[in-house]
């Protein structure tokens, strides 16, 4: 899974971004340029592919501001709540609205097939 965080420099010179960590390998990141000039944004690309369960992590950045050189970021992935892009959902059957019967996710296998869940209140 992947997020976009976006960086910019609200100071009067360049911001130069020197390091960026996470405290464990289920998050890495890629941001460019690591050079902000004034009043500049840039996209600060976070990955998280859980190798593990840490599912919370906290990454530091480092750069020469002079008010706040090093800013924690906090990182929050969905490991243990759900699954992942990629994973095989879970076979299911469901009532249809029509009263036609129920439909199952393996009688769908091999089609094209958009499911929308919503609910009234």
């Amino acid at each position: 899974a992947m997020d976009r965080v976006e960086v910019t420099n609200s100071g009067q010179a360049e911001l130069i971004i020197s390091d960026l960590q996470p405290n464990n390998e289920n998050y890495t990141f890629s941001f460019f340029p690591s050079v902000l000039p004034p009043g500049e944004s840039a996209d600060l690309v976070v990955s998280y592919s859980p190798q593990d369960g840490h599912w919370q992590s906290v990454a530091t950045l480092q750069s020469n501001d002079t008010d706040e050189s090093v800013v924690s970021l906090e990182l929050r992935g969905n490991y243990p709540f759900g699954p992942m892009p990629g994973d095989p959902a879970p076979d299911f059957t469901l009532t249809q609205i029509n009263g036609s019967g129920e439909v199952s996710l393996t009688s769908l296998l091999g089609q094209p097939t958009v499911i929308a869940f919503f609910t009234g209140w």
